[in-house]
């Protein structure tokens, strides 16, 4: 073999390797088979207890979740009919960008709090809350969310969320945020950065009959 034709088959072979690995990844994202199996493959690494009961459509498609509950000691997050539908192109470009997220409800269970010690130091933010992926929400609805834990008077529960335009990396822009709490209507918008000062602004009004 000469040296040209050696060298040409390597050419080949190069261009084909990233074609065949984006279409193995292709297919694992674009398939439901292939979604429970990257699934599958995560749980060892995933700290707690993850269940997912009927899933459909793919991550490239758009996926409908039944249910999907997760446990780690006293934490628990359970998530009814989860829709969302991703944009996996951004993921290139280093951005987790879903086109929707809607729910039909979300309950959240903390953990008992810790006793404060006497001589503990104040709680203070950290100097910056930048998130290591950007991640950006174009529509964000839930029927029905419920925090239980560390509250006397009960949980919190909130009927309706409704929000639009959220973008978070290390910047945070929240275009519309709408809430329902028993009879008042909440409404909010939220600008700023992700760091030290928190240099945050915004608007806040509430409706009541």
């Amino acid at each position: 073999m000469t040296r040209r034709a050696l060298l040409r088959r390597l050419l080949i072979a190069a261009l084909l390797i990233p074609l065949l690995l984006i279409g193995a990844l292709l297919a694992l994202l674009g398939s439901r088979s292939g979604n429970l199996w990257l699934l599958d493959q995560a749980r060892p690494y995933i700290p707690g207890q993850l269940t997912v009961r009927e899933w459909h459509g793919s991550l490239l498609t758009g996926v409908t979740v039944g249910e999907l509950a997760y446990r780690l000691d006293d934490l628990r997050l359970t998530i009814g009919d989860l829709d969302l539908a991703l944009a996996p192109g951004d993921l290139i470009g280093g951005r987790l960008h879903l086109r929707h997220l809607t729910a039909t409800k979300v309950a959240l269970a903390l953990p008992p709090a810790e006793p404060e010690q006497p001589d503990s130091a104040p709680f203070e933010l950290p100097d910056s809350l930048s998130l290591p992926l950007g991640v950006r929400i174009d529509q964000l609805a839930v029927d029905r969310f419920s925090l239980a834990g560390n509250n006397p008077d009960g949980p919190l529960n909130i009927d309706t969320i409704r929000a639009s335009g959220l973008v978070a990396w290390r910047h945070l822009k929240l275009g519309q945020l709408a809430l329902t709490v028993a009879d008042t209507r909440i409404n909010a918008s939220l600008d700023g950065d992700l760091s030290r000062p928190y240099a945050l602004n915004g608007t806040l009004d509430w409706q009541r009959p």
